[in-house]
């Protein structure tokens, strides 16, 4: 069960985000945590990852992400693009090399060998809150570009499929 409290302050930071990333109709905004399940994930405990999170965080092109750093591991607050064609749902190549770099990054630190649960949320236009863990990793063997898309695109679409029709509804805002 999710704390309901939680919840209200997930819903502000993500009507928060709204407003700057401004989704539009085949656009959801989604957080993905990098949650460790054990140890910490905060700047003083892995180093290297916040590094490689601010370089590759900063805005190239028209794809905007935002890293936020919390005790319970960062967040990455971006945008989903849901694609009309055969393609399906996709996130940008850059969020995708962010997490994966940042997920290598924690191997080679002090916590090297402690999981983290990478999990994707989302707040649905009629405000609830709906998470898919995409994947575990060990941060023992390095992962690959390749099996972080995978698994998130596998995850996004069991969420997308379970909040039903998200590309047909206009982009959420505030439910306050």
């Amino acid at each position: 069960m999710v704390d309901q409290n939680w919840v209200k302050d997930f819903q502000r930071r993500m009507d928060r985000y709204n407003g700057l990333f401004q989704p539009k109709r085949n656009e959801q905004l989604v957080s993905i945590k990098l949650r460790p399940v054990s140890g910490c994930f905060g700047r003083c405990c892995c180093p290297e990852s916040y590094v490689i999170a601010d370089r590759l965080k900063e805005p190239k092109g028209k794809t905007l992400l935002v890293v936020e750093e919390h005790e319970s591991g960062p967040e990455i607050i971006t945008v989903l693009k849901f694609q009309l064609a055969a393609v399906g749902i996709s996130l940008a190549a850059n969020v995708i090399s962010l997490i994966t770099a940042m997920l290598n990054a924690r191997r080679l630190s002090r916590r090297k060998g402690e999981s983290v649960k990478v999990i994707i949320r989302m707040i649905k236009t009629n405000g609830a809150y709906k998470e898919e863990e995409v994947l575990e990793v060990d941060c023992v063997d390095p992962v690959t570009e390749l099996e972080i898309e995978k698994e998130m695109v596998s995850a996004t679409t069991r969420l997308v499929d379970e909040t039903s029709k998200l590309i047909n509804e206009a982009p959420s805002h505030s439910r306050h």
